[in-house]
C-alpha cells in the first residue's frame, strides 16, 4: 500500500506548484465541474469526484457505471518583499490528476471509488537568509516547504425514499511533508533561547497514513429545491522520516530520525440547490473549517542524533520542538450557477470567498495560505457515452503583511509582504453507462 501511495505522490509532485488556497491547505474544488463553479462541490455533486469527496449521498443520482478522469493545471504568481527587495516564487505550471468510479447496484444503492490529492500545498522560494541574533546567515538560500495529502476512498450512497438520501465515504490518507530551508528551533528550552534562537539548515522529509470520513444527506424539499449537509471528520498523521543539515559556526553536519505530527481539520458544509427555471440552476454553499484545532501548532520529534556537539549541549541524542501556528477557524462561501444553453451544452459561473485563516503573527512566505476570493467559469458538453467538462478559476490577488511575529527568530519576516494569485485550468472526461 505504501508503494502505491508513494507512486501517486511522486506522480503529483513531478509537476507540483506552489499554492495558497481559500480553504487553507485544502483544494477549493476537485474536478473540472467544481472548479468552474468555484468549489461548489456539495450542492452540484452529480459526478463521482464531487460526490465521493464532499457529498456521498449524491452517489444515488448516478445511474449505471461512471468513470471520471480529470486533470488540472495551475500557474502561480507570488511575490515576497521585505526591506526594499523582492523575490518571486517558482511559477512553473503544475499538474494535478483526479480519478473516480461509481457503480449503481439497484435503484437505492450506488457505490464509489476515488483517488484524489486533497492537499497539494507547495511553496518554493529563493532569497537571502537574514542574520539571526547570533549573526548566523546561510546567504542566498532555498526556502521550500510542501504538505501533500492523497485520499483513496470507498463510499456508498443510499436512497431512503424519493426525497431523502444519505451517504458516506471512508478515505485512507497518505501524508508527505517536506522542508528544505534554514530552521530556527522554537520551543526547546536551550536551543530556542540560545542567542535568540539557534538556527541550522534543515532538510526534512516524513510521511505517514491517516483516515477520515465524509458523511452527508440530501433532502429534496420540493421538485425544485434540494438541501444538502455534509460532515468531514478530522484526521491526524504521525509521520516518520529524517532530518539533516549543517550547524552554524563550523560545528559540522547533523542528522536525526524525525517524527512530525500533522492534522487535517473537521469540516461542516451546508447548502441549497434551486432549479429556478427549467434551464437554470443556482447553488449556495457554506463551509466551516476547524483550523484552530488542526493547525494550532506543529510538533517535531528529533531522535537518534549523530552530532556529538549537540548531544553534549542537550544531554542526549533526542529532543522535541514545536512550532506555533495559531490558525483561525474560517468560513468559506460558494455561489454557483448552471445555465442549460442547449440540450448538449451547459455553461457555468461561480464565486467563492473564504476568510484567511493564517495570522500575521505566525505567517511566513512558506505558510501563507491566504487566498480569499475566486472567480470561475466553466462548461459541460454532453455527447453520446461521455461528457467533457472544462473549468477555469482565478484566485484573485491578495496579500498578507507579516508583523509582530511570535516565531523565535521570526523578526526577520516583520514588515514583509506576500502577494499571491493563481490561475486554474481543468478538463474532465466522464464515461457514462459503463
Amino acid at each position: 500500500m505504501k508503494a502505491v501511495a508513494n507512486f501517486l505522490v511522486i506522480l503529483i509532485t513531478i509537476f507540483l506548484i506552489p499554492q495558497a488556497l481559500a480553504n487553507g491547505v485544502l483544494r477549493n474544488g476537485i474536478g473540472s465541474k467544481s472548479i468552474g463553479l468555484a468549489g461548489s462541490d456539495l450542492v452540484f455533486a452529480d459526478n463521482g469526484l464531487s460526490a465521493m469527496n464532499s457529498n456521498p449521498a449524491a452517489l444515488t443520482k448516478l445511474k449505471g457505471g461512471n468513470l471520471v478522469l480529470s486533470g488540472t493545471v495551475a500557474t502561480l504568481d507570488a511575490e515576497y518583499s521585505n526591506g526594499g527587495s523582492s523575490v518571486n516564487a517558482d511559477s512553473s505550471p503544475g499538474f494535478i490528476p483526479d480519478f473516480a468510479y461509481t457503480r449503481e447496484f439497484n435503484n437505492r444503492i450506488t457505490v464509489g471509488l476515488s483517488v484524489v490529492p486533497i492537499s497539494t500545498l507547495d511553496a518554493d522560494w529563493d532569497f537571502l537568509d537574514p542574520a539571526d541574533g547570533n549573526g548566523t546567515s546561510f546567504g542566498n538560500t532555498r526556502h521550500k516547504s510542501s504538505y501533500i495529502v492523497v485520499r483513496s476512498a470507498v463510499g456508498a450512497g443510499y436512497k431512503i425514499n424519493d426525497r431523502l438520501s444519505v451517504g458516506a465515504s471512508i478515505g485512507l490518507l497518505y501524508n508527505r511533508n517536506r522542508l528544505k530551508s534554514p530552521y530556527t528551533f522554537q520551543s526547546h528550552p536551550v536551543l530556542s533561547t540560545l542567542g535568540g534562537g539557534a538556527k541550522v539548515t534543515a532538510d526534512l522529509e516524513t510521511d505517514g497514513f491517516g483516515v477520515n470520513g465524509v458523511f452527508s444527506l440530501n433532502y429534496q424539499a420540493t421538485n425544485s429545491v434540494l438541501f444538502s449537509l455534509s460532515y468531514t471528520t478530522p484526521s491526524s498523521f504521525d509521520t516518520e522520516g529524517d532530518i539533516k543539515g549543517t550547524l552554524p559556526l563550523g560545528l559540522g553536519f547533523y542528522s536525526y530520525d524525525a517524527e512530525v505530527e500533522t492534522e487535517l481539520p473537521q469540516m461542516i458544509q451546508a447548502g441549497i440547490n434551486w432549479q429556478a427555471r427549467p434551464n437554470l440552476r443556482l447553488g449556495f454553499q457554506m463551509d466551516w473549517i476547524d483550523w484552530s484545532d488542526a493547525f494550532d501548532d506543529l510538533p517535531i520529534r528529533f531522535r537518534n542524533g549523530t552530532n556529538p556537539v549537540l548531544q553534549t549541549l542537550l544531554g542526549g541524542s533526542s529532543f522535541n520542538d514545536t512550532t506555533p501556528l495559531n490558525w483561525d477557524d474560517s468560513f468559506v462561501f460558494h455561489f454557483g450557477t448552471e445555465y442549460k444553453y442547449s440540450s448538449s451544452t451547459t455553461l457555468r459561473f461561480g464565486y467563492s470567498y473564504g476568510e484567511n485563516p493564517v495570522p500575521a503573527t505566525t505567517a511566513t512566505p512558506m505558510s501563507a495560505a491566504i487566498m480569499e476570493s475566486t472567480l470561475a467559469l466553466g462548461a459541460g458538453f454532453d455527447t453520446t457515452g461521455y461528457l467533457i467538462d472544462v473549468g477555469y478559476a482565478w484566485d484573485l490577488p491578495t496579500d498578507i503583511n507579516i508583523n509582530n511575529s511570535q516565531l523565535v527568530g521570526g523578526a526577520k519576516y516583520n514588515g514583509g509582504n506576500v502577494d499571491v494569485s493563481i490561475h486554474w485550468f481543468s478538463v474532465s472526461l466522464s464515461f457514462k453507462n459503463l
